[in-house]
């Protein structure tokens, strides 16, 4: 590790030389690198973690630049996945990174996020969330979930088999995939609100990692960038989920039902 470049928090009580190492190996996965996830991958790198994986299908459109600061005009066309792992291996080139240009679907989930130490999910389709939250249940990877609408944003930590999940927090999956806030197919957002959530996921990380998080599993932390207050909603796990329940409601091919 260079010399001198995490000096500034290393002397953190919560870090030290231990720490650092902590945050160097763990392996982290991140689906979605739009709008929470420039901001997130940047500050992971930025803190020391090493090992990351980045999983998006999309392509940098002109829509995108007023918020997903990963990318330039030139990138107008590529895939996201591929550009943000180019940046960041500039940014810091012992970054050992896994790139997956594709989508993330029920042939190709458990290959995509097996062998992680946390999942963080920056996506804006619900399909996706549900079969991601079913997933890490199933495989016991514990998750930060983050999104975004218009000033406003959440995150939230979840444990399987520990705190409520996505299910406990929403019920099943019963409407049609679409960006989660929208009414018309095309959600609003301010710039500077997926920055601020894809932030705060890579600081709970980070504390989940070191071991030194006070954020409550389960529940939910909302952000709201007009008035600069965080509200926490609080979630209990329902035993009788359909997700992360009793394990004789574990049968493949369901997502929540």
């Amino acid at each position: 590790m260079p010399e001198g470049r995490y000096d500034r928090q290393l002397g953190l009580p919560e870090l030290g030389n231990g720490g650092q190492q902590k945050l160097a190996a763990a392996h982290i996965t991140v689906v979605g690198a739009g709008g929470l996830g420039s901001s997130l991958l940047f500050s992971l790198a930025g803190i020391g973690v090493k090992n990351l994986r980045i999983i998006d299908h999309d392509t940098v459109s002109l829509t995108n630049l007023n918020r997903q600061f990963l990318y330039t005009p030139a990138d107008i066309g590529l895939n996201k996945a591929e550009q943000a792992a180019s940046r960041l291996a500039a940014y810091d080139p012992d970054l050992k990174l896994e790139v997956f240009a594709k989508k993330v679907d029920e042939t190709n989930i458990y290959e995509l996020i097996e062998g992680s130490d946390l999942v963080i999910i920056c996506v804006d389709s619900a399909n996706i969330r549900y079969l991601l939250n079913e997933t890490c249940c199933r495989l016991g990877i514990s998750y930060i979930d983050g999104a975004v609408n218009a000033f406003y944003g959440y995150i939230s930590y979840i444990i399987p088999r520990s705190s409520a999940c996505y299910v406990c927090q929403n019920g099943p999956l019963h409407h049609v995939d679409r960006p989660e806030g929208s009414r018309t197919g095309t959600a609003m957002v301010l710039g500077t609100a997926p920055a601020v959530i894809g932030s705060m996921q890579a600081q709970l990380a980070a504390s989940v990692i070191l071991g030194c998080s006070q954020a409550v599993p389960g529940n939910r932390y909302y952000y709201n960038g007009k008035d600069q207050s965080i509200d926490m909603v609080r979630h209990q796990r329902d035993p009788d989920c359909s997700c992360c329940g009793t394990a004789d409601l574990y049968k493949d091919g369901e997502m929540g039902k």
